[in-house]
């Protein structure tokens, strides 16, 4: 679609004087129906990737866009020497140049795309058309890959529709940091001129200290014994000077150089000590006790500690003097804003104060049963309010001049938004036919690929199937073998187990007789005696089951007569 800052130019055809915009609004307007249409025939390629009724129509879609894309193009040449003209004789705007200017080459490299695309789905189509074997197992290769570049595209775009969530954080993110930024910014500053050093020097020394395990927070101990050290040599005393001149530095040394040129110069020395015992010795002489956290530091060469504090710099870590002069004065800033603010709170508690205490004071007369308390009670009250309608100007007087100032800057802060939002579209719909070109690029690969292999893929399933079917004869007899041995196990089992029964049966029958012969008695008169009682508390019990029953079974006909009746009906 054309740019509406456009709108402004205007361009004769054929005699008539028409404006840009409404000149290509028919090929806009066509270019918007075929890229809808597209997305819908690929909406349903994507669930039947193979349909060749929708791969037609694809192909036919791409063709009347690319002719539609070409005609807008020619047009667009067609008014380039006029719109020029225009613009050197001032009747357009700078804005609206570059506004046809970018008309131009988007239309040229949506052609360029569209072109590529018309192409390979040609090609794609043509190499479709000549497999054989191959063809399923190459389709279905194309709609896996097909799937990738899907999901890679919808990917892209849930992450365009995040860009919005993302500025959002970004915005509240600014201020985080910022504050982190100023805090540490403003700490080197203050920590490098305890330490007698400039800011970026001992940025370089905390890193390198870092990496051998060590801390800047040791710095500014470490600096106070070598500044006494140094004084003391410049000054004439023996002592200190010898401890130097261990390190092959002179007291003209100590006065040319600065102190964090000195501080170099020890620890490269100390580098260069061969005797494990003089090297100690020397370091607690000259930085301190403490200075035994530098062992893994003194264990390297003085070049390693020169290229660490270079990849300080390289690594973005060493923040330069200004940014560091910035940060100290935000941290100021942000403290005398913070006291500011405790000004304003604490001369709005000064002016309420002694009408509050005049309230108290009044309260507690009226409980008391003082007289005139109530007065003074009513007083304070008053007094209150006037100091809470004062302060509240003052406050309001605060939150008018920030209103307005935000008033005032909100333009501002839109266009530059605006720009933002702008600059990321663009690079994305820049990017958009790299994109476009690689998936594809991707997906004919993979198709390709397939096709090319199908032989190799076929002779591996048939070699598969060859050796399974080499086999297969060894493997049913061994099976055969195998459940005969098992079905003559079974029979053998049973046959031995029958034998064995029938073995003992007879004596089993015999023993089971005897038994019942003599316990049949006993059995007998058992039973007799167990049907007998139950007989008797039958009829003992009649009297009573007889009404419960009838009063059952009448209950029972009330309940279910109506149904009963229906049934019988509708049978």
């Amino acid at each position: 679609m054309a740019n509406s800052t456009i709108r402004g130019i205007s361009i004769k055809i054929g005699g008539d004087t028409v404006g840009l915009q409404k000149a290509l609004s028919d090929v806009n307007k066509k270019s918007g129906e075929l890229s809808a249409e597209l997305r819908q025939v690929d909406r349903a390629l994507k669930f039947d990737p193979t349909n060749t009724t929708l791969i037609a129509q694809r192909q036919q879609i791409l063709s009347e866009q690319v002719k539609n894309t070409s005609d807008k193009l020619a047009q667009l040449r067609s008014a380039q020497a006029q719109v020029e003209a225009q613009y050197k004789n001032g009747d357009i705007g700078a804005e609206a140049y570059r506004a046809f200017q970018r008309e131009l080459e988007t239309t040229e490299s949506r052609l360029r795309s569209l072109e590529q695309e018309e192409q390979r789905v040609d090609n794609t189509t043509k190499e479709a058309k000549n497999s054989t074997s191959g063809f399923s197992n190459a389709l279905d290769g194309l709609k896996s890959a097909g799937d990738i570049a899907v999901s890679a595209a919808g990917a892209v775009v849930s992450g365009l529709g995040d860009i919005a969530n993302m500025a959002m954080s970004a915005a509240k993110s600014v201020t985080e940091l910022v504050d982190d930024v100023g805090n540490v910014g403003d700490k080197i500053d203050k920590s490098s001129q305890a330490a007698g050093m400039s800011a970026q020097v001992f940025q370089e020394w905390g890193y390198v200290l870092q990496r051998n395990g060590a801390s800047a927070d040791s710095l500014a101990s470490w600096m106070k014994k070598l500044n006494n050290n140094v004084d003391d040599a410049v000054g004439g005393t023996d002592s200190a000077v010898k401890k130097f001149e261990r390190l092959g530095l002179s007291v003209d040394d100590l006065q040319t150089k600065s102190r964090e040129e000195v501080f170099s110069e020890v620890i490269s020395s100390l580098q260069n000590m061969e005797n494990a015992s003089e090297r100690a010795a020397a370091v607690n002489d000259l930085l301190g006790g403490s200075a035994t956290d530098l062992g893994a530091l003194l264990n390297q060469t003085a070049e390693d500690t020169e290229a660490l504090r270079q990849n300080a710099h390289d690594l973005g870590l060493v923040m330069s003097d200004e940014a560091v002069a910035d940060s100290a004065a935000y941290a100021d800033a942000m403290l005398d804003l913070q006291s500011a603010i405790s000004g304003v709170k604490n001369s709005i508690a000064s002016d309420l104060l002694p009408s509050v205490n005049e309230i108290l004071n009044g309260f507690t007369g009226v409980v008391a049963g003082k007289e005139g308390a109530e007065k003074k009670f009513t007083e304070g009250v008053e007094n209150i309010s006037h100091s809470l309608a004062a302060s509240s100007s003052k406050v309001g007087d605060i939150i008018s001049v920030i209103s307005e100032t935000v008033v005032r800057t909100i333009p501002t802060i839109t266009e530059s938004v605006s720009n933002v939002i702008e600059s990321v579209f663009s690079t994305i719909t820049e990017e958009t036919p790299t994109f476009a070109a690689s998936i594809g690029d991707i997906v004919q690969t993979i198709a390709r690929s397939i096709a090319r292999n199908t032989g190799t893929i076929l002779n591996a399933v048939i070699t598969i199937a060859r050796n399974i079917a080499a086999e297969l004869p060894a493997v049913i007899y061994g099976l055969i073998g195998s459940a005969s041995d098992f079905v003559q196990s079974i029979i053998t089992f049973f046959k031995s187990s029958i034998e064995t029964a029938a073995k003992a049966l007879p004596g089993i029958l015999s023993a089971v007789s005897a038994g019942l012969l003599d316990e049949l008695p006993i059995i007998t008169a058992t039973l007799f005696d167990r049907i007998t009682s139950t007989v008797q508390a039958i009829l003992e019990l009649l009297p009573e089951i007889i009404p419960t029953v009838l009063e059952l079974v009448s209950g029972l006909i009330i309940a279910f007569a109506p149904q009963l009746i229906t049934a019988v009906i509708t049978l």
